[in-house]
């Protein structure tokens, strides 16, 4: 692990340990979840919320599996960072967890059901999370790589990969900064 992805991982660590008690609970995905519900207004028994809670639970199952050492039921700072970068792409792996969560997140933040993220549905959250309007800005213009005004799912998908995988020279993941405002 370069010292660039031990920041990064350190940050989306601390970014899921949403209580700050030191360790990764199911009541932490829980707290993300009705986060972004809260963020974009959506109706906390809509499909949409269900899909989501659905989503952040396999997520926390897959990141418990992969990283829960101990069996205790919390996933420390320790064990977080040395399973996250294992080149695992299985269906308990921590990279999974995170593309599922990352694949219902966007569907949240895509208010208005289009298959996109425009830059307000973004800005809303975001800001929501502690970010400034200008984060939000930028981080939207970086994740909207091909300029059309919008993010797909494929963008979305492509900065959290380069993001986790980082190196020092890489710039793509960065547009991800402001989510862990």
């Amino acid at each position: 692990m370069n010292d660039t992805q031990r920041q990064r991982f350190d940050r989306i660590f601390d970014f899921l340990d949403t209580d700050g008690s030191g360790a990764i609970g199911r009541e932490d995905f829980e707290a993300l979840a009705q986060h972004i519900l809260a963020a974009t207004g959506t109706a906390p028994n809509s499909p949409k919320a269900r899909a989501l809670h659905d989503a952040y639970r396999k997520g926390w199952e897959a990141l418990s599996d992969a990283a829960d050492l101990d069996g205790d039921g919390r996933v420390t700072r320790q064990e977080f960072l040395s399973r996250i970068a294992d080149p695992d792409e299985g269906e308990h792996s921590v990279r999974r967890a995170i593309d599922v969560v990352g694949q219902a997140e966007f569907q949240a933040i895509d208010a208005d059901d289009d298959g996109t993220i425009s830059h307000d549905e973004l800005q809303r959250v975001l800001v929501v999370r502690g970010a400034s309007g200008q984060q939000a800005a930028t981080a939207f213009h970086g994740l909207d790589t091909d300029g059309d005004g919008y993010i797909s799912l494929n963008e979305y998908r492509r900065a959290w990969e380069s993001f986790y995988r980082a190196d020092a020279q890489d710039t793509h993941g960065e547009s991800l900064q402001a989510i862990f405002a």
